[in-house]
C-alpha cells in the first residue's frame, strides 16, 4: 500500500539559503526554519518549543529561495521528510531534511523590508504522484492483487 509523506512548515528562516551548483541548470539551496507552539507545562504554566529543520530545494525553487528567501522571514515550505546517513570519522548519525516542491515568502523581516517577491511564488511544478519511486507505472497499477472481485488486496 502507498502511503503518504508531506509536510508543511509555517516559520521563520533561521540562516541565509546556501546554494551550490553541481552541473549546468542544475543547483540546490539549504537553509533552517524555525517553527514555535507553546504547549502546557507542569502546573498549568505555558511554554514554547522551537523546533529547528533543514530545508533543501532543487533546480529552479532553488533559484527563486536564493534570490528570494532571506534569514528572519516568515515562509511557507510544503515538501516530503526524507532521511540519510552521514558518515563522518569513525561514526556517523542519521539527518533529516524537508525536501521542498514549494516555497513561498508569507511575511518580510524589517530587515528584507526591501527585498522584492514575485508575484508567482511556485516555480516548479510538483513531481507526478508515484514519481520518485523507481520502476513505478501509475498507469498500469493492478486494481485487485489476491482474491475475488469484491476483497481488497490489504
Amino acid at each position: 500500500m502507498l502511503g503518504v509523506n508531506r509536510i508543511i512548515l509555517v516559520g521563520t528562516v533561521g540562516r541565509d539559503p546556501e546554494t551550490r551548483y553541481i552541473g549546468p541548470g542544475a543547483s540546490f539551496s539549504r537553509f533552517s526554519v524555525c517553527t514555535t507552539e507553546i504547549v502546557g507545562g507542569a502546573g498549568g504554566s505555558q511554554v514554547e518549543e522551537t523546533e529547528w529543520h533543514e530545508v533543501v530545494s532543487w533546480r529552479g525553487l532553488s533559484s527563486y529561495v536564493s534570490q528570494y528567501v532571506k534569514k528572519g522571514d516568515t515562509v511557507e515550505v510544503d515538501g516530503k521528510l526524507k532521511s540519510r546517513y552521514v558518515s563522518r570519522g569513525e561514526g556517523g548519525r542519521r539527518v533529516y531534511e524537508v525536501i521542498a516542491s514549494n516555497v513561498r515568502v508569507l511575511a518580510r523581516s524589517k530587515a528584507n523590508a526591501s527585498t522584492p517577491t514575485p508575484a508567482i511564488e511556485k516555480e516548479e511544478a510538483e513531481p507526478a504522484i508515484g514519481s520518485g519511486l523507481p520502476g513505478f507505472d501509475i498507469e498500469n497499477i493492478p486494481v485487485n492483487l489476491k482474491g475475488d472481485g469484491d476483497s481488497l488486496p490489504f
